[in-house]
């Protein structure tokens, strides 16, 4: 009897552990979705240009699935402004065209592109070091 009352004793503690742990799972799921949803340290702050884009520059605010910001590049500026689709931010329709944008790891590739940066299509943006593009 004693070994059925361990054996019990065992699976009900399995059991209350196991239930315990959905919690803590339902939370963590939780973070990782406001992490890539709304989280504003994710595309907040500049951005400088590689490759054909070198020289240029992308400063973005965002509050929580919308940005805004300046794209700077050969000594124009444009706005630009729009939504945030997990790692895609995608500007509003404009004169320009769409300008998509995803997050690559520690890059942040242009998708589609239209206007003068239809050529630009593929080039990425990294977070600036020490608050500058220099």
């Amino acid at each position: 009897m004693n070994a059925l009352k361990s054996k019990l004793l065992n699976a009900a503690l399995a059991a209350a552990v196991a239930f315990s742990a959905i919690p803590a799972q339902a939370q963590i799921e939780t973070a990782l979705h406001e992490a890539t949803h709304e989280s504003p340290a994710l595309f907040e702050g500049l951005w400088c240009g590689t490759g054909l884009l070198r020289g240029g520059s992308l400063e973005l605010s965002q509050h929580r699935a919308k940005f805004e910001g300046m794209l700077r590049y050969r000594n124009r500026e444009r706005p630009v402004k729009g939504d945030i689709e997990g790692r895609i931010l995608r500007t509003f329709t404009e004169k320009a065209g769409e300008l998509v944008l995803e997050l690559q790891g520690a890059q942040l590739r242009i998708q589609q592109a239209g206007g003068n940066l239809v050529l630009a299509r593929g080039q990425s943006f990294v977070r600036a070091s020490a608050g500058s593009c220099a």
